[in-house]
């Protein structure tokens, strides 16, 4: 209970400290990504309407006009209007992700100088230095690509939402079986973002002594007439602090990957989940094929943003122990 408050206590202050302390810019990356995650939504959107007016030959009706689904000039406008909302699309998502890469230099900044106006009440003693180097060097970059991973959670989180809504209203009883075996997913990607945490603490804790494994064995050519042999150069890698810190490094960065597996995996479940449970009513009833078309779609439109969201919470993950420690740090010596 005292670990779940710790995280609360943390997760107030970072949102407070970053993303409510520069609320306008905050507010223009959400609506420009928002508006741009909608505007590829309605491009699904508008493939899937056309695709179904097309297969039951059905008029369509646009600001009054009758269209022929079948005609030249219906695919042109189609066409038109995909090329427009792909281009205005395109120009939000990068309009929020540019501003997101200004906001979180200018946070890396802030915490940076944040640290050196407090380094006048630190004892600067030599063995304190490289901690406080540590702190506005590494700790405060990794505070800003927290908050930059932080910030991109939310249009691929709304993108969910709305994927669910449709999917629900195409197929709800199926879509509730999916939501529960979602559950599996989740749960599992709990465990990785754990693990992406553990390695990335590990790796900061063997930083110090991998440091003075590489600094005595270089002082060994200074010292001594002789260079070290092959052998000791071996032995470097072989069972030392430096040897378990590549590991741990290893075991962050393939916490990713292995991140993006179990969702490819489950999404291979899924896929033929549905395409059974749906394919079969069709041969039965012989209809329905684009009802079919249109949850395949969006279903993966929306696991695509799931990936989107796991990826950026193992980020927060990964960086949350160093941006820890400078949280730590702030509250001790403010």
């Amino acid at each position: 209970m005292e670990k779940l408050s710790s995280y609360l206590d943390f997760g107030k202050w970072f949102i407070w400290d970053s993303l409510l302390q520069w609320r306008k810019k905050t507010c223009l990356i959400l609506i420009s990504g928002i508006l741009g995650t909608l505007l590829k939504m309605l491009i699904f959107g508008l493939v899937v309407l056309y695709a179904k007016h097309f297969s039951n030959d059905n008029p369509i009706i646009l600001m009054g006009s009758i269209l022929e689904p079948r005609s030249e000039d219906t695919l042109a406008i189609l066409t038109l209007l995909v090329v427009a909302l792909s281009g205005l699309s395109a120009f939000f998502t990068y309009h929020s992700r540019r501003t997101i890469i200004k906001i979180s230099r200018v946070y890396e900044v802030f915490c940076a100088k944040r640290v050196l106006r407090l380094a006048s009440k630190v004892v600067t003693t030599t063995t304190y230095k490289p901690q406080l180097s540590r702190l506005i060097r590494s700790d405060s970059r990794s505070a800003a690509r927290m908050m930059k991973s932080l910030i991109s959670i939310a249009p691929p989180s709304l993108a969910i939402l709305i994927s669910i809504g449709f999917l629900f209203y195409i197929a709800p009883g199926l879509t509730f079986v999916i939501l529960l075996i979602s559950c599996v997913l989740a749960y599992a990607q709990y465990h990785v973002s754990r693990r992406v945490a553990s390695h990335s603490i590990e790796y900061e804790k063997l930083d110090p002594e991998a440091r003075e494994e590489y600094n005595h064995f270089l002082s060994l050519y200074s010292t001594t007439e002789e260079h070290p042999e092959k052998q000791q150069v071996e032995d470097l890698y072989n069972n030392s602090a430096i040897t378990k810190q590549l590991n741990a490094y290893v075991g962050l960065v393939s916490s990713v990957e292995v991140s993006s597996y179990i969702s490819e995996l489950f999404m291979m479940i899924i896929l033929g989940f549905v395409i059974i449970t749906l394919g079969l009513d069709i041969i039965e009833e012989k209809t329905g094929w684009e009802s079919l078309l249109a949850y395949l779609l969006v279903l993966r439109f929306s696991m695509v943003n799931v990936q989107s969201v796991f990826k950026y919470i193992t980020s927060v993950n990964r960086f949350y122990p160093q941006v820890s420690r400078y949280y730590k740090f702030l509250n001790y010596h403010s």
